[in-house]
């Protein structure tokens, strides 16, 4: 990740060109942690939930986080 400051946007982050994901993880179907998914993809778990809340895929409650659903369209 590279970030980058414009004085119109403020700072924000850049993936690089050269990102890219061709292996994928087995799974069949349970909840996987952070922790899981950062062993898999040689991460920080903390690095997993900064890449999940960029997504938009988890949401912070009062008392925890908790992932949004994905719907296929």
């Amino acid at each position: 990740m590279f970030g980058i400051f414009k004085p119109k946007f403020g700072q924000y982050i850049v993936w690089p060109d050269s990102l890219e994901i061709v292996e994928q993880p087995e799974f069949d179907g349970k909840k996987l942690s952070a922790t899981q998914i950062s062993t898999h993809f040689k991460l920080t778990s903390q690095k997993i939930n900064q890449i999940l809340d960029e997504l938009g895929w988890r949401e912070i409650y009062v008392f925890g986080k908790c992932l949004k659903p994905i719907h296929n369209k």
